[in-house]
């Protein structure tokens, strides 16, 4: 666990104060998480400024399903739903859950403002296999001991 926050974190060339804890998710089947960002609103933000990375890492296989995607991956115009039922996990950039992968992506523009493409949601996990998975959220100021790496 410590050594793979390690190489998170020198990936970014950020210390492991910027970071929250590790996350564990779960997606059963038919589950599914809506299109979201994961920046913080401006009242949070300011005590240790905006998400500026986040790091995903897939620790099972799926059958089917279960994809992150990105809608807005090549400047695509939002989609006009946030959930499946709207057809948005036909769009843009799928990542296929498969154990041991690791994405990363910013939340942030280089200008410091949310990057409105890093729109994405979890499509829904078919057949009998879980989706198991967890996310760090590391942000652009050290955390100064607010939910920081234990």
């Amino acid at each position: 666990h410590k050594r793979v926050i390690k190489r998170m974190m020198d990936m970014v060339g950020l210390h492991e104060n910027n970071a929250e804890h590790m996350q564990l998710l779960r997606y059963g089947p038919g589950e599914y998480y809506r299109l979201h960002h994961d920046w913080i609103p401006e009242q949070l933000d300011a005590l240790c400024g905006p998400r500026a990375f986040t790091f995903f890492l897939y620790l099972s296989d799926v059958e089917e399903g279960g994809e992150t995607v990105f809608p807005r991956a090549g400047n695509l115009p939002s989609p006009a739903s946030n959930s499946p039922e709207g057809g948005v996990c036909e769009r843009g950039l799928k990542v296929a859950p498969k154990k041991g992968k690791a994405i990363i992506f910013y939340s942030l523009r280089p200008d410091g403002k949310i990057d409105s493409l890093s729109l994405h949601g979890a499509c829904p996990v078919v057949g009998a296999n879980d989706k198991w998975a967890a996310n760090k959220w590391v942000w652009s100021v050290p955390m100064s001991g607010v939910m920081t790496t234990p």
